[in-house]
Order: C-alpha cells, then structure tokens, then sequence
C-alpha cells in the first residue's frame, strides 16, 4: 500500500513540474541587479514548435526570504517595464507599493501576494541580460536559450529574434503562459485574482495584450492594469484629431497604433475576423485605466499617435471617448506624472494591484480621483468631483462650445481663417470677434485669437482638457492649447461642408491633381489669381486654352500643353477662395482640367518685370513688355543694412510661410507691399521706408512652399499690389529738436555695443518715443533706427561725426532719422555745464537745419538755443534738474508748457523666470539665426512670455532680442556675445530683451528631447548631415514619394529611395527628398559654436518633417544623408539618435 502511495505522489509531483514553468527554465550568464527581496530566476517558455526557451525574471521572495509557499498566495502580479528594459526597478517599485500596502491592510503582503517582473530583453543588452560571443556569423551570437527581441518589438507581441534557431515566441505568448502557470489550481489553489499590469511602454503592451490576446478559459479571474502608456491601439480606422488621419500620417492605422496592416502572427485566429471582433474580446477584459493627471508629456517615435491626441493625456482621454469603459472597468486618477513607483505606490495602485478581491470576494473600490471628462466615471465614487467646468464671460452671448482641433482646409493655416489682437482673455477675445463681425471666436495656445462665421471641415471636436492653456491675460481662463482652439460662440458652431473635385465647368472636364513647379510650370501660358477664385470663373479666364489649373486656392492657370506629373487626387485638397465646397489645387499641386470645345487660335504673352532703384530716386519703378506681373513681383532687395528695415511692420513669423500667405497677410493690414525675408518672416509697408538697392541673393527657400523663394538673411523678396511706381517715403530728418522744444539735438556721435556712450536702454523706435522713455534723464540718444538709451552724461569714448553718418529711419517714424549702426544721435536738455559744443549741418532734399548745442552734465541749470530755418524756433529756456519751462514759437502757433522731472530709473536687468537658466548674451547675425525654430515679434514681449511661448512648443532655449522679439530652438547656432543685450523689453522697461543682432538666452531646465534625427530604418543607415546646394545637388535624383512634399517622413523617402533601386538618399528643407545609385563626394556640415558634432540637428538639419514634425528632415541647404545596407538585416520599426540633454 505504502509503494504505491509514494508511486501516486510521483506521478503528481511529475505532472506539476511538466506544468510549473517557473524556476526550471535554462539557467545562463547575466549580470542583472539584484533587488532586495526578490531573486532573479529563470522562466521555461515554450516556442510554438513546443521548443524550449528560457526568460529571465525577478521573482518576489516569501516574508522569510526563501520562495513563496504557492498553497499561500492569494493574488498573482505581473509587472512588465518599460522601454528602458528596467524590471530590477519595477520590481522594486512593486514590493514598495505592497510593503505600503501592508501597512494599510496586513492581509496583504509578500506571503499572499506573488509578485513577477518579466525581462523583455533586447540586442541592447548583450553580456548584461544575457550572454554574446563576438566573431560568430551575423546573428548567431546569442547561444544560449534567452529569449531577445529586436527593439521594442515585444511590446507589440511580435516573435522574438534569439534564440536565432527559435525564433517564433510572441511576447503576448510568453504572457499567456505565464497566467496559465498562475491559475493552475494544483500549484495555486488558492489564488483569487491575476493582474497583468505595466507603466508606460509596459502600458501599451498590456492594452494591446488585452485586445488582442487568446481567450484562454482560465477560472482565475485576470484584470488588466494600464498604467499611462504613450498611445493605444485603436479598434476602428477613424482618429479623434483628423479626419482623413491617412492623409497626414500614412502609417497611422498600422499595428501597433491599429489593425490596418502589419499584425503580428500571434492569434490570426481573431485578427483575421476584423475590427469589431477585436473590440468585442477587448471589452469583453477586465481592464483598469491608471492615468497620472499631471503626465501631458509626448515621446512618439512616429507620427501614428499624433493623429490620437497631442500628448499622453489628451490621447487617454479621447480614447475612453471613443471605446468608453464597460462596467467591468475602472478608470482611476492619481495626481502625479509619469512615474511608475508613485503610480503603483498610489492609493490607487496599492488597492488594484493588492487589495481588490484578495479574498476572493469579488470586491473591488470605486473609481479613484476627481473626474476629467463626462462619462469617464463605470464605478462612479460620489466623493470624486464631477468634471471641471469651464469658466469665461463672452461677448454677445457667446458660449463655451468644445475644444476643437486647429485643421484647416486651405492655405491660412487655421481652422478659423482670420486672426485678430486682441487681449489674451475669453472676455477679449470674444468682444473682439464679435465686433469684427463674427460669429465664433477661438482661443489658440493661450495667446492667439481667431475669428469666422463656420469652421474648417478638417476641425475636429476633441476633448476639452486638450485647451486647458491659461489665458495670457487671465489665469483663470482658458485659451485653447497647442493647436487646440477653444470654441466661443451663441450654439454649436457652423462648420463648412466637405469640399469636393467638380467634375467639370462648361467645356472643362477633370483629368486629375497634378505636380506644378514655379521654376516649370505645368500650365505656362496664362495665370491669374484672385480671393473669389472658383473653378467657374478660371474656366472663363482659360476660354479658348486646351488646358486649366487650379493651384493655391486663389490661382488659376491655363496652357495648351500639359507638363508636370498625375499624382493622387488627395493631394489637391485646398478649398477654393471664392468657394469653400471646391477644391482648388494645394502647395505645387493643380487642379486640372481639360477643354472639350474647339480650341480658340491663343497667343502667349510673357511678362518681364525690371526693378530700378538708385540711391538718388524718390521711387522704385516696375516696367514691363505687357501687363504687370499678377504676382507683383519686384525683384531681390537690401534689408536692414546702414538705413534699417525696408519695410516698417512685421505681420509674422511662421513655419507655413508663403508668397500668397504673406501678401495676403498685408493686404489684411491694409498695406499693400509685402516683402518675405529668412524663409519665414513676412514684412509689410504702405511705402519702402527709403529707395530699394537691387541684390541678387534672395535664395532662401519658404518655409511653407519649397518651390518659392523667401529673400535671404537682410535680403527682401519684395512684392507690390500696386502696378508702376512702389512708393518711397520721403528723405528723413535729423530732428533739430524734440516736437516740444525741451531736447535739442546735440550731434552724431560714435557708439558701440562693448562700450556704450550712454548707458540705460529703453523702448525706442522714434525720437519722441525715447524722449518719453527717458523722462528724468537729462540726455538721450537713438541708435540704428529704433534703439534708445538715456544716461546723466555722454561717455567720453563719444566722437562727434557729421550728421550725416546718422542716417538710419526711425523704425515707428520714418520721416525722422534715428542714427545708424554704431552711430547715435544725442538730443540734450537744458539744465547742465556745457562740456563740448559743436555745429554740424545737414542737408536733404529742400530742407536745411543748423544747429548748436551743448551737452549737459549733473549741473543745476543750463541755458541752450536752437535756431532752424525751417520756421520752427524754440526761445532760449532755463531748467533745473526738477523741472523746466519752454515756449516753443512757429509761423502758426505759440504755446508753452511746464513739466516736471523724475529720478533715473533703476539699470534694467536680466529676469529669468523660474525654471529656467540665464544662459548669457548670443550673437544673432551671420548666415543662420541662433534659434531658427519657431519666433514672435510683440509689443508685450519679455523673458517669461518667451520662455513660456517656447517652452509651450517644446523647445529648449528661449531668446529675446531687439525687446519686442522672441526666438525659440533646440541648439545655439552661434556663440556668445561679451556685450550688445542692453535694449529693455517691450513689455517690461525694467527688463533687458537683447539688443540688435544680439539674444538674451534662457534655457528650459525640464526640457528633454521630443526632436529626433532618424538613425536607423529597414536596411538604411544614418550618414552624416552633408552640405547642399541647388546649382549642384549632392543626389542628382528626385523619387515619387507617395502622399508628396506636404506629407514627407523619412520613411517615405527612404522607401521611394529603395523601390527606385537607389543606395543613397537624402532629405533637405521638411520636405525634398533626393536619391542616387553612386556614392556622392559630399562634405559634413560645421558644427556651430555652442553646436554638438554628434547631433546633426545643431550643424542645420534641423527642420521638421513636413509628415512628422518631431523628426529632422535636413535643413536649408543641408541634408540628413542615408546609404543602404543590402547586407544587414532590416531593423523593425525605426530607430531614433539620442543625443540625451
């Protein structure tokens, strides 16, 4: 009897060991952390051949420090990591957030509770997480049984690629063996519950596990704990931000972020039945949402999660809205980051990881957390607050409307199509719109205000949390978010009806969306342009011409011959100006059509514009053989140079610069020329503040159009909505003495920025705009056309020159001259000892002024007289240093006037705002800006509003310069400066804002890297950041990229690289891409001072892909250069240079 009892245990024994995978899989060389109360050991894991593999693990240890009694244990944990392939540290956090646990209820603890943290390991991690012999054939180094993945590739439950010869174990594979282990009644007997839980890139795995994993008839209930991962898979092919997602990001319902395409071969058995049946096994799990309220942070490597959401939080929450939780689940909100350990070791964490049904009872808390959004609540808790409401007092009865994503369907550039200034507050924002006239009011990024009476059909309603941007002007208020609006209006807002191709207008038919180029046009006989454009009225324009096309919304072209290429329709998606319901074309894309009527006998006219100015003339004439130019075009001039800005007002500074968004931009300010500089910066004028000089050097492709020219650095393309003469503004003057007589000119002197004359900066920009900022000082002089210092007296390094070195417009007054580079006219007040008298002359145009002065020190009184020709005289006056009289006599008026004078304010200083590093003064001149990413130019600006401004679009370093600009980026192109930032702020006298050509940097102490250089992708490897130039390209080759220029990833040009059997390409300026099958001889762009050699974004490939604006696509004339590897293996998915910090 007793043999064969002892036979009965054997056989039991032997059937548990073949079950329990735990502690028995093949042991091998590691050098893992060891963590205090748990042991590494090692996982037997069946391959789907029924080969075994082995998986490393960290595995909780008993309350004595020996293995766990299984009969004990009452909960099972599976913690997965993150992608720092961390479980060493999620295992510590874990037994953390239990040891807390305890202490809450002692039930729970490390007895009752098994606790595993699985290794994903990846080729990273070679001779730490397990063992590599070198010199063996590629990928056979791995000879061992450890299971290794390539890249993330196990977050995504794809096959694992060691061991080389076991090559098919999905990681969700590994996860259905170790639940099955756990819910073995003959090892765990008494196990209630199993969760598999993971933060962040372990998140992601665990929501993806649960909507595609097996259903595997297990008795233990299992709950799956999704802790703040980075995006979601979705269940169904539409997207919360876009509504055609495909035509921004073509991979957007690609596996891992859909079911489109690229599904693992883990269980084709549901996959293979579609989307509805993945969401019923989806809901069908018991699921926990964990959401950290204060993780807004973004670390895509793709642009697919972009179409879900801006960051973290905006794509839980439209997640839950678009797949809203069963009653099975729990949505819970602890007020924390991103962080796992306090995730874990919240109230929350400690009851779903521990507590919830321990006994085996079914309990389970309510929802942790106030609530964020309506119906985000499946066990509601009636201590939790509902959702915050959104508060703001609108004009004319506008109300709050919803958060809507800033789309546009056109060329403006919003969905909203006019923007107006206004205070930064709901209340500002709403009375200005409405008094303009409109219906909706929209609040963008806390700062900007836009109107219109219907939004753009590509506005989508997205969560409200995603406009939580405080009002500039009121905290309390919110102002839409990163391309988020906040929608104000009297009900729900009128949005446009989807747009359409027309199949044909008269004798015009549709043929197709076609390639256009301003250097080759498709269509090249005719053009014209116009705001009413509609595809009725270029038909009639092209009366009598074979062909006709549509580009740009507003212009129409019309040709005998058809040049360019078809491409996709989709591509000519930009609504007609005169009719919204029409497509008119895109950025070099047409609209075309073909005339079915008997051709017309049609002569071509050219046009050819010639710009004449000279130094001598009033005017700057266009001449032409026939009509003028509809573009207005008036050729490449000199800007900013010895007589300062051509143009007087800045509309903007922006990524989506064209020639057609800047003139239109002028045209709204009433100002009819435009002039577009740097690629991205847009100038306007009723008049050239002086006679144009010709250049030859505008070469600077726009930001927003590649195919068009934006000037150059201090080169205008400039452009005129007038035909003939441009208009120039008449000669400016020295004023002889301030419009109230109390200053008189002292003279032109020399000045430098390491050494100034007089030593306070103040806003300037007009000689009385200094004189009223300089109210207390007894002297002040203006510098370089709107620079203005004050100080008690001149510096002795001060050398008079003649007046007519001092030759500079003033910037906000352009009949008077405000010196010049490093020349100052001084303007001095009665009331001090003379210490230098001179008479200087200056003659322009009929006018002549002479003038006597004397310079005055910290003296008690002064006596000076001014006489002019110009029939203006001022009697001579006395002061004291607390007040003065004047009488200023004319030819039409007398009048006098008494005022008082205050102290000198105290010096203005370098604020830096908290969280931030003042980095110092940066030179801003050359070939390149020192922060060329992003920029504004108000009249409110100082160091805060910059660095929250650039810090808000996810940039490093903030400058201000010239105190009303801002600059944002991620490098310092160029390098310090000694001296020059000494010009007070804008927005703050008591604040200094740079200087000209001069930044005052600070930099984002929280900043981490969101902008990537692509460094690895299938076969293709990452080069170097290789100089380029359009008279002779480095890859002479260009490939048909699918989705074009205005959808451009580097995956897309290095796959249209490959299928054009080329071995070298390259991307240039967001949106080129080039190829070849040879080697180019190429030269690797400098590094900048204050630039890293190791990060090509600092040495000029720095802009964002037009397709994925969080990876570099090269720069101006600068190239992210690739070659291809036919001997490597394709790496999965792509891979990112970190340059770290």
């Amino acid at each position: 009897m007793s043999r064969i009892c002892l036979l009965l245990v054997g056989l039991l024994l032997l059937a548990v060991n073949v079950t329990a995978q735990q502690y028995v899989g093949a042991n091998y060389t590691n050098s893992m952390p060891s963590v205090g109360g748990s042991e590494v050991t090692f996982w037997n894991i069946k391959s789907a051949t029924g080969k075994n593999t082995s998986l490393l693990n960290y595995h909780i240890l008993g309350t004595n420090g020996k293995r766990q009694d299984p009969k004990k244990v009452k909960k099972a944990v599976i913690i997965i990591h993150g992608l720092g392939q961390d479980p060493q540290l999620y295992m510590s956090n874990a037994l953390n957030a239990l040891s807390q646990a305890n202490s809450n209820n002692g039930a729970a603890n490390a007895d009752s509770i098994a606790i595993v943290a699985p290794l994903f390991a990846n080729g990273n991690q070679k001779n730490v997480a397990y063992p590599w012999t070198d010199g063996l054939a590629a990928g056979q180094g791995s000879t061992s049984l450890a299971l290794v993945w390539k890249g993330a590739n196990w977050a995504s439950g794809l096959n694992n690629q060691y061991p080389y010869k076991i090559a098919d174990v999905s990681s969700y594979a590994v996860l259905d063996q170790m639940t099955q282990y756990f819910a073995n009644k003959a090892i765990y007997p008494n196990l209630n519950q199993i969760v598999v839980a993971g933060h962040s890139l372990g998140g992601q795995t665990v929501q993806r596990y649960a909507a595609i994993g097996k259903q595997l008839g297990l008795s233990t209930p299992i709950r799956f704990w999704i802790g703040n991962p980075n995006d979601y898979v979705y269940m169904s092919d539409k997207r919360p931000v876009y509504r055609d997602p495909g035509a921004v990001c073509p991979t957007y319902d690609a596996w891992r972020a859909g079911l489109g395409s690229d599904l693992p071969t883990y269980n084709t058995d549901l996959t293979n039945q579609g989307r509805a049946a993945v969401l019923a096994n989806y809901n069908s799990r018991s699921k926990i949402y964990a959401r950290g309220t204060q993780d807004f942070g973004e670390d895509s490597s793709s642009c697919n999660p972009l179409t879900a959401g801006a960051n973290r939080d905006e794509r839980f929450l439209a997640q839950i809205a678009a797949f809203p939780p069963q009653s099975i689940d729990n949505v819970d909100y602890t007020p924390v980051g991103h962080d796992n350990g306090a995730m874990m070791a919240s109230p929350a964490g400690q009851a779903r990881l521990f507590l919830d049904n321990l006994n085996g009872d079914g309990s389970r808390h309510a929802d942790f957390g106030n609530r964020l959004q309506a119906g985000d609540s499946p066990q509601p808790d009636p201590a939790n607050a509902p959702p915050p409401a959104i508060v703001g007092t609108g004009a004319a009865g506008m109300t709050f409307q919803g958060c809507y994503s800033d789309n546009s369907d056109d060329s403006t550039g919003h969905a909203l199509p006019v923007s107006v200034n206004s205070g930064n507050s709901v209340e500002a924002c709403t009375a200005a719109c409405s008094s303009a006239g409109y219906s909706i009011a929209g609040m963008l990024g806390g700062g900007q205000c836009l109107c219109g009476n219907t939004l753009s059909y590509q506005a989508m309603k997205v969560v409200d949390r995603a406009c939580l941007t405080p009002c500039n002007d009121n905290s309390a208020e919110y102002c839409g978010g990163y391309q988020r609006l906040s929608i104000w209006s009297g009900g729900a807002p009128s949005q446009r009806p989807a747009s359409s191709t027309v199949a044909s207008s008269g004798s015009f038919n549709y043929i197709g969306c076609y390639t256009d180029d301003v250097s080759n046009r498709t269509l090249n006989a005719y053009s014209t342009a116009s705001d009413a454009m509609t595809i009725e009225s270029c038909a009639a324009s092209c009366a009598g011409y074979k062909y006709m096309g549509l580009e740009w919304s507003r212009e129409c072209f019309c040709s005998n011959t058809l040049g360019g290429a078809l491409t996709t329709a989709s591509e000519c998606s930009y609504l007609c100006s005169g009719n919204n319901t029409q497509l008119c074309g895109a950025s070099s894309r047409l609209t075309v059509y073909n005339n079915t009527a008997p051709a017309a006998t049609t002569t071509a006219t050219s046009t050819t514009a010639t710009t004449t100015a000279t130094t001598a003339s009033t005017s700057t004439t266009t001449t032409s053989s026939a009509a003028p130019s509809p573009s207005g075009y008036q050729g490449c001039v000199v800007d900013n140079g010895s007589q300062g800005r051509l143009l007087s007002r800045q509309a903007y500074s922006s990524d989506n610069n064209t020639v057609e968004l800047c003139t239109a931009a002028c045209s709204a300010l009433q100002l009819s020329i435009s002039g577009l500089e740097w690629g991205r910066e847009c100038w306007c004028g009723s008049q050239l503040n002086y006679a144009a000089v010709t250049a030859t050097d505008c070469t600077m492709p726009c930001t927003g159009n590649a195919s068009q020219i934006c000037g150059n650095g201090n080169r205008l393309s400039l452009y005129s909505a007038q035909s003939g003469t441009v208009p120039v503004a008449a000669t400016p003057q020295a004023a002889s003495a301030t419009k109230d007589g109390s200053y008189t000119l002292s003279g032109c002197y020399t000045d430098s920025v390491s050494q100034r004359v007089l030593t306070v900066g103040k806003p300037g920009g007009s000689v009385e705009a200094c004189q009223a900022s300089c109210a207390g000082y007894p002297i002040f002089g203006v510098e370089y056309g709107g620079e203005c210092y004050c100080d008690q007296a001149l510096g002795s390094t001060a050398v008079k020159k003649d007046v007519s070195e001092c030759n500079m417009p003033c910037s906000s007054d352009s009949t008077e001259l405000c010196g010049a580079g490093d020349r100052i006219l001084v303007y001095t007040k009665a009331g001090g000892a003379a210490t230098s008298t001179a008479t200087s002359t200056t003659t322009a145009s009929s006018t002549t002024a002479t003038s006597a002065s004397t310079t005055v020190t910290d003296s008690s009184t002064a006596t000076t007289s001014t006489t002019s020709t110009a029939s203006t005289t001022s009697t001579s006056s006395t002061a004291t240093t607390s007040s003065s009289t004047s009488t200023t006599t004319s030819a039409a008026t007398t009048s006098t006037s008494t005022s008082t004078s205050t102290s000198a304010s105290s010096t203005p200083t370098t604020a830096v705002p908290s969280g931030y590093t003042d980095k110092g003064c940066y030179l801003d001149d050359g070939g390149s800006r020192t922060l060329s990413s992003a920029s504004y130019s108000q009249s409110d600006n100082t160091p805060a509003k910059c660095s929250a401004f650039c810090s808000a679009k996810g940039f490093r370093y903030s400058g201000t310069e010239y105190s009303s600009e801002c600059y944002c980026g991620n490098t310092l192109a160029n390098s310090a400066a000694s001296s020059g930032c000494s010009m007070t702020c804008s927005g703050d006298n008591g604040q200094l804002c740079g200087g000209p050509n001069r930044l005052n940097v600070l930099e984002d102490q929280s900043w981490k890297q969101t902008f990537f250089t692509v460094s690895r992708y299938d076969r293709w490897n990452f080069t170097d950041c290789a100089v380029d130039s359009v008279s002779a390209r480095l890859l002479p080759m260009s490939p048909s990229v699918p989705g074009g220029a205005n959808k451009m990833t580097v995956e897309s040009c290095l796959d249209a690289c490959a299928s054009a059997n080329m071995t070298w390409c390259g991307l240039e300026y967001a949106s080129e891409c080039y190829g070849a099958k040879d080697q180019p001889n190429y030269t690797a762009a400098p590094t900048p001072a204050g630039g890293s050699s190791k990060d090509p974004t600092t040495r000029g490939c720095s802009m964002p892909c037009k397709g994925n604006s969080t990876i570099a696509c090269g720069g101006s004339s600068r190239m992210n250069l690739y070659q291809f590897d036919a001997s490597a293996s394709p790496v999965q998915g792509t891979q990112l240079l970190d340059v770290g910090n």
